[in-house]
């Protein structure tokens, strides 16, 4: 896969986000990823998932044992300067090899965050 991005930014690491934030990494491609699930983004930055898709735990492992995948929280000090500064450059035209995605939860809603 030669997309000619070498990072990219993926907002939501759920069942969307995370496996196509590994599977970016797994072509070598450096993912932050951004959530506000903190026990999503701890879990991620140990190698290890926090859903359910069979053999992404691998994949996930390997990123990010290899540097191709890191996970920011809302309590992370660096993710403003390290996310929002990455968008705000490649908003201004000032690097070019930075790819965006937004991983949004279910389009009905159903965010199971909001679970009872």
């Amino acid at each position: 896969m030669n997309s000619g991005f070498t990072c990219v930014s993926m907002i939501g690491l759920g069942y969307i986000g995370l496996p196509t934030a590994a599977m970016l990494a797994y072509k070598k491609i450096k993912v932050i990823g951004v959530d506000v699930n903190q026990h999503a983004v701890d879990t991620i930055n140990r190698g290890e998932i926090h859903i359910v898709e069979p053999e992404l735990d691998i994949v996930v492992h390997a990123a990010v044992t290899q540097g191709y995948l890191r996970a920011l929280g809302e309590r992370d000090p660096v993710r403003q300067q390290q996310v929002w500064e990455l968008l705000g450059n490649a908003e201004r035209g000032l690097c070019t090899q930075v790819g965006r995605l937004a991983a949004c939860g279910d389009p009905r809603g159903d965010d199971p965050r909001r679970r009872a």
